[in-house]
């Protein structure tokens, strides 16, 4: 029961470590939150002390500005204080400031469920020292019940030997008195008269009991354990036997005959453990038949008693007689008080016992009590803890509901609004620098040298650069017949002047209607010759290979070249797409301007792919293909190229 008790009482100990240690982690939160706060807070004084003297020295620099008369100019260069960036009234600044007061609020409901935690720790707590006291207690009873029950068993059970000794003793006392009547009556009857004899053997007649059993009771009583004892162990002769009772081999059965306060009689009552022989010729034959191995020196003694009777002894009978009856009740008394100890012990083991079954019975009563008490504390406490954990659930959802409509109204258009016509001030835009000609003079579009990508940087609404719009669309309105175009160059003078023309203005720039055909055929060669990067990066060996996998297997070349076109940024793709179809309406008009796609190829292979003349004209002078790769139809489009630009060049041959 102890154990049980005490696996309970360890279980309730767990229980209170893990809520100490919640209590712990809920205080350490409560502190966090308080020490945000406050950091906030700190952080927002110095802020704010921060502009005010930054807003005292830029009102001492304007006031300086205006007493030294500067220009307007400068003076509205000068940058407002950091005071107007901070005082602008923002939504996100509100939704900020519902947001850092929420923190104090779920400070309060976490202290809250801390004290609540503290209040059934308090109760936990008080429960298990109380049960711990009550098991302690129960333990020192059950432990001292089961000592004084053991240690009276022990008491009992030297009381009972007692008892069985003396009533051995007083039985075997009757037995030899009894004997001794026997012999006497019978020995009276056969002989008549005594006659005594005058030898002198009537001097040293035996009587019976010897006159030390009547000695002291502390002497008697010793002596009789241990003839008891002796007794126990057959075959071992003692000189103390001389001067016991004869007793049976077998000892009689024991039933409780003694009564306490019980007193004897004078007259000599029928032995109660058994019966005295009613036949006078029956003593010795029942003598005779008795087992006396065991007690030998017994058996003489009791045959010198019946001679010394035989003999007419008369003279020494009387005094026997009384110290029979005074040794017979002396044993009595001594078998009354032992059974009186004897019965007094069993009550008081009884009484003991029951002590302590109703010591245990009260044990499993506690255990009980403390299964229902322990079942009933937890869920009242548990209960409670549930509820403040809806409570806390609750107040954080109340809190985040509270802050959400100010997170909502937050306008990014509006605190741009507001925040911008405070804090930005108009600022006069830094004029460009101009590139100036030494021959032109000043030249506001720098075209050539410049990357594509540059260009639609500078230009978002321009994919294809202009200048090759321009050039494109003069060539295909007036030069498409022209014999020889690309191939013919135009005058140096010419494309020297039209490029600084372009350069200078590229918006306000137009073709006139007499321009050299090939002068602007020109401009567009040389522009796209000057990009700092070619227009399709493809090496020729690259381009080799590209020319023998078409070949073999044209389903998977030109899926490759679309993937690799695909690779090239957008301007590059939107510019190879409208110089590719330009081309292809060129090489329609083979007949009037002699410009095959072997002849385009041989020109244009060093403005695209950016190879050097000689390759160029290495690789048309051995009449390859890989000089110029692009598909034969444009059934399968460039990347980039609209259903009707495909349309238009369906028949496209290199």
């Amino acid at each position: 029961m102890d154990e049980v008790h005490g696996r309970l009482l360890r279980e309730l100990d767990s229980y209170i470590g893990f809520f100490k240690r919640r209590q712990e982690i809920e205080h350490d939160y409560v502190d966090a939150l308080k020490k945000v706060r406050s950091l906030v807070l700190v952080l927002y004084l110095l802020l704010y002390l921060l502009l005010r003297a930054d807003t005292a020295k830029w009102g001492n620099s304007c006031h300086a500005q205006t007493t030294a008369e500067e220009p307007e100019e400068e003076h509205q260069k000068t940058s407002p204080p950091a005071s107007a960036f901070a005082q602008v009234p923002t939504s996100w600044r509100e939704a900020f400031a519902a947001v850092r007061h929420a923190v104090e609020d779920e400070a309060r409901a976490h202290r809250s469920t801390a004290e609540g935690l503290d209040r059934l720790l308090v109760r936990l707590s008080a429960f298990r020292d109380d049960r711990d006291r009550i098991r302690r207690r129960i333990k020192e009873d059950l432990r001292s019940t089961a000592s004084e029950y053991g240690d009276y068993k022990s008491v009992v059970q030297r009381l009972r030997k007692s008892y069985e000794r003396k009533v051995e003793d007083l039985q075997h006392f009757e037995e030899a008195e009894a004997a001794r009547l026997e012999a006497e009556v019978a020995a009276v009857s056969s002989s008549g008269t005594r006659t005594p004899s005058g030898n002198g053997q009537d001097k040293h007649e035996v009587a019976w009991p010897p006159e030390h059993w009547l000695a002291s009771e502390t002497t008697a009583t010793s002596r009789r354990r241990s003839n008891s004892a002796a007794s126990s162990r057959p075959g071992t002769g003692n000189a103390s036997d001389l001067e016991s009772p004869p007793t049976t081999a077998t000892s009689p059965s024991l039933s409780p005959v003694f009564v306490s306060g019980a007193t004897s009689s004078s007259a000599a009552p029928p032995s109660a453990y058994r019966d005295p022989p009613t036949a006078k010729s029956g003593v010795f034959d029942a003598i005779a038949k008795r087992d006396w191995s065991g007690d030998k020196q017994r058996v003489n003694s009791i045959v010198r008693a019946v001679g010394s009777l035989a003999k007419g002894n008369e003279s020494s009978t009387a005094p026997r007689n009384a110290r029979n009856r005074q040794y017979g009740g002396k044993l009595k008394r001594e078998a009354e008080q032992a059974d009186r100890d004897y019965r007094s012990g069993i009550f008081q083991l009884e009484t003991l016992r029951l002590q302590k079954a109703r010591v245990q019975t009260s044990a499993r009563d506690s255990l009980h009590e403390l299964v229902h008490e322990l079942a009933s504390t937890l869920k009242t406490t548990l209960s409670k803890n549930v509820d403040e954990q809806i409570l806390l659930g609750e107040a954080r959802v109340a809190i985040a509901r509270h802050t959400q409509p100010v997170v909502e109204q937050i306008d990014s258009a509006q605190d741009v609004y507001s925040f911008c016509q405070q804090v930005e001030q108009p600022a006069t835009p830094d004029p460009p620098v101009y590139y100036v000609n030494a021959f032109v003079g000043e030249c506001k579009s720098l075209l050539f040298g410049v990357g594509l990508q540059d260009y639609h940087a500078k230009h978002p609404n321009f994919l294809v650069p202009l200048i090759v719009q321009r050039c494109i669309g003069y060539i295909e309105a007036h030069g498409l017949e022209v014999e020889g175009i690309y191939r013919v160059s135009g005058k140096l003078s010419t494309v020297q002047n039209i490029v600084h023309s372009m350069e200078k203005e590229e918006e306000a720039f137009e073709f006139g209607p007499h321009e050299e055909v090939p002068a602007v055929a020109g401009v567009l060669k040389l522009y796209l010759r000057q990009l700092p990067s070619p227009l399709f990066p493809f090496p020729a060996a690259d381009r080799r290979a590209f020319t023998a996998e078409l070949a073999t297997s044209p389903e998977t070349a030109l899926p490759n070249l679309s993937r690799r076109i695909g690779r090239l940024s957008p301007p590059q793709q939107a510019t190879l797409r409208a110089l590719c179809q330009h081309l292809y309406r060129v090489s329609q008009r083979e007949i009037r301007n002699k410009m095959g796609p072997a002849n385009l190829a041989l020109i244009f292979t060093s403005v695209i792919f950016g190879d050097d003349d000689a390759a160029a004209l290495e690789a048309a002078m051995h009449g390859s293909k890989a000089s110029f790769p692009f598909p034969t139809s444009t059934n399968v489009p460039l990347p980039g190229l609209t259903r009707a630009s495909a349309r238009r060049t369906t028949s496209w041959r290199p």
